[in-house]
């Protein structure tokens, strides 16, 4: 047989594209095992939750402990890395590594961005009894632009050439 391999649904063989029978339609006339799946709204999610349970992963956090994990160790790692698609990739990851299903796209999104203003806070309380007064005087000073030089100090400082 050419095409797509037969799949077992139940005990009905499904036919393959270019094996006779229409892709996904029973093979040998018989009906109905699979064109019934899903009528009923709760059938996918039920055996969705039997599949987590058999493979032992956890669902989806909403609240509690699992979410608490996963803010901290976003937290963590935005304190070394502030990129928004690795704190993305590693949060999915450690979920992954967890057996936890990822909470959807926005969600994930959205703690990453709040893990990022945590980070910032708690780097500005970490930092703030050094900025005194004369050491903000000077940091804005590296703002300022040089007229002789064309461009503020902190450019000359990060290799930028250019001059406006």
């Amino acid at each position: 047989m050419t095409g797509w391999p037969m799949v077992r649904a139940g005990r009905h063989l499904v036919g393959s594209a270019g094996g006779g029978a229409a892709a996904g339609e029973p093979v040998g006339g018989v009906s109905g095992a699979l064109q019934q799946y899903g009528r009923r709204a709760q059938t996918r999610s039920d055996h969705l939750k039997l599949v987590l349970k058999y493979l032992g992963w956890k669902p989806v956090p909403t609240r509690g402990e699992t979410l608490k994990e996963l803010e901290q160790f976003l937290l963590d790692r935005v304190m070394v890395h502030d990129t928004p698609s690795l704190l993305f990739h590693q949060a999915a990851e450690h979920l992954v590594s967890s057996k936890v299903v990822r909470p959807g796209v926005v969600v994930l999104m959205k703690m990453v961005g709040s893990a990022r203003n945590a980070a910032g806070a708690l780097t500005l309380e970490k930092a703030d009894h050094l900025l005194t007064g004369p050491m903000r005087a000077d940091l804005d000073r590296l703002l300022v632009l040089d007229v002789e030089l064309g461009v503020a100090p902190l450019a000359c400082c990060s290799g930028v050439n250019e001059t406006r």
